[in-house]
């Protein structure tokens, strides 16, 4: 048994030696997603890819707003068969409007989505390539640790990195 608990002690020393002789370091992701340039330039084609369509769909909201609007305010002088075709029709025109307002943002949450994995490979490979030239063994957000002696804090590599 004491053979064991030696072997044990000894393989947890060189464990523990090995892993004090790399590194840990911390970045600070808040910093790298509101400092990089690429976030912009993402952000920028999303507004490129999505603003035409957003602003037809306001244009259909204002419009349907306005003919309910004209509605409410005339249906007192209007027919019964009148009435009903302008009531099925506003009905008509505002279930489109929301499916048409539901895929929409179905399609920017997806482009969104595609658009932060893609950044955030970019990222990861750029933590990569500065722990590996700095011989760090452990990197993690900064947020995420509760307390370091010695902080040491790679972020503005990784977004020079990033570029």
């Amino acid at each position: 048994m004491k053979k064991v608990s030696v072997i044990l002690a000894t393989v947890a020393s060189a464990w523990i030696m090995t892993a004090a002789a790399g590194g840990v370091a911390v970045v600070d992701m808040k910093e790298v997603f509101t400092s990089s340039p690429k976030v912009k330039q993402l952000k920028d084609n999303l507004t490129k890819q999505f603003n035409t369509k957003h602003e037809k769909l306001e244009k259909v909201r204002a419009e349907l707003q306005a003919d309910i609007a004209k509605f409410q305010k005339n249906k007192e002088v209007m027919s019964k068969d009148d009435v009903t075709k302008t009531e099925a029709d506003l009905a008509k025109r505002e279930n489109a409007f929301q499916m048409e307002q539901s895929k929409f943002q179905q399609e920017l949450m997806a482009a969104q989505n595609k658009s932060l994995e893609s950044f955030m490979n970019d990222v990861k490979n750029s933590v990569q390539k500065v722990a590996e030239k700095q011989d760090l063994d452990l990197v993690v957000p900064d947020n995420e640790v509760l307390y370091t002696k010695g902080n040491k804090n790679i972020t503005k590599d990784v977004l020079k990195n990033l570029g």
